[in-house]
């Protein structure tokens, strides 16, 4: 998700119960979509860069179990607690934050926005982003 002030960070989360059957139908229910911490620690105004110096931390080094204030940690169990990723009702998203993969791509795919994102028993994970009217897909496996 491009970081743009007073940016809409809202997406659809596409839901259903169980394993959908043949002709049973999904739904897409509104939600809002958290940064995750690495996008608050990159993007973030010069508070958090402060917040993040008086820790002793960098904006390029994402949140880890050594970050010394809790306060950080909390906001990612949030995070979690609201990403679609983590809920075992979505099968996919339309919109919103891009996800923080151990790959490290993150930086290299804030310039581009989130089309859509499967989620449920879909290992592969698919992503498709747009950038300027030109889509990418990206495939993750964990």
């Amino acid at each position: 998700m491009s970081v743009v002030p007073d940016e809409d960070l809202s997406g659809d989360a596409v839901l259903g119960s169980g394993s959908p059957a043949p002709g049973v139908p999904l739904f897409a229910e509104p939600y809002s979509s958290l940064p995750p911490p690495d996008a608050l620690f990159m993007f973030g105004s010069s508070l958090v860069e402060r917040y993040l110096v008086s820790n002793g931390w960098v904006r390029e080094e994402p949140l880890n179990s050594n970050f010394p204030d809790g306060a950080a940690h909390e906001y990612e169990r949030i995070w979690q607690k609201n990403c679609p990723i983590f809920t075992d009702t979505a099968w996919a998203v339309c919109g919103g934050w891009n996800f923080p993969w151990p790959d490290g791509d993150f930086i290299e795919r804030s310039g581009t926005d989130l089309a859509v994102w499967t989620l449920r028993e879909a290992e592969p994970w698919v992503e498709v982003f747009e950038e300027n009217g030109v889509f990418t897909v990206r495939q993750r496996i964990t």
